[in-house]
């Protein structure tokens, strides 16, 4: 009995420490998760990253500028600070339409400056994991403006946009 005991409490430890060592040998697959504000424009499906969006506003009258560069809707008042509001259908270089009750301003932060975006509508914060964001086709017109593409079950892709790419490098198109 003493001698089964002996071997069976061998072949715990034996198996224990196998275990072990074959966890060592592995490298640990670490998954890194980023949040996203998910948004539609134009029914395309975008996120930018939750970092860069301040707040998210119901879309109030704007006013016009004279002369204000081609994206600009206009500005509203934000607790007593002008925010300039960008037509985010002219930043992309998409037929504009008309604004709905779901319509939407992203307040994003570009170079520290709040900067309003009009959207269709907000679906919500995503977390999404960074392995699994793909490339966007070389074709794609908004993929000059991307980090990537999230696939989504039964839906289109998920494209992540770059806002220093949106907003400076699309903006300098219009200057």
């Amino acid at each position: 009995m003493k001698g089964e005991a002996g071997n069976s409490s061998d072949a715990i430890l034996g198996f224990a420490d196998r275990l072990r060592d074959s966890r060592r040998a592995q490298p640990e697959q670490r998954r890194t998760f980023e949040s996203w504000v998910v948004f539609r424009v134009s029914n395309r499906s975008l996120a930018l990253p939750v970092s860069h969006v301040r707040e998210i506003l119901r879309l109030a009258e704007l006013t016009e500028v004279p002369n204000a560069p081609k994206p600009v809707a206009g500005v509203m008042n934000l607790r007593g600070h002008v925010l300039p509001v960008l037509d985010t259908y002219a930043l992309l270089d998409l037929p504009t339409t008309s604004a709905t009750a779901s319509s939407r301003v992203l307040v994003c932060l570009i170079e520290e400056r709040p900067i309003g975006l009009i959207v269709d509508d907000v679906s919500g914060l995503e977390r999404l994991q960074v392995e699994l964001v793909q490339a966007v086709a070389a074709d794609d017109p908004l993929a000059r403006i991307s980090q990537g593409a999230f696939p989504r079950d039964d839906q289109e892709a998920l494209l992540l946009l770059d806002p220093a790419r949106l907003f400076l490098q699309r903006a300098s198109a219009f200057n």
